[in-house]
């Protein structure tokens, strides 16, 4: 039973830390010059694993 209960807190923790990233990712709308654009953030030199599929 403890072990079951490790593993769902595992996957719980690491079901937020995706989505955390999600939404660190995710373009930002706001206002240039009275238009509205999307911020997209800037990406570093570290290679995603996502990006490499």
């Amino acid at each position: 039973m403890v072990i079951a209960e490790r593993v769902l807190h595992r996957l719980a923790e690491q079901g937020r830390i995706e989505a955390e990233a999600a939404v660190a990712v995710a373009p930002v709308k706001a206002q240039v010059a009275g238009r509205a654009v999307l911020l997209v953030p800037h990406r570093g030199d570290d290679l995603d694993e996502r990006a490499t599929r």
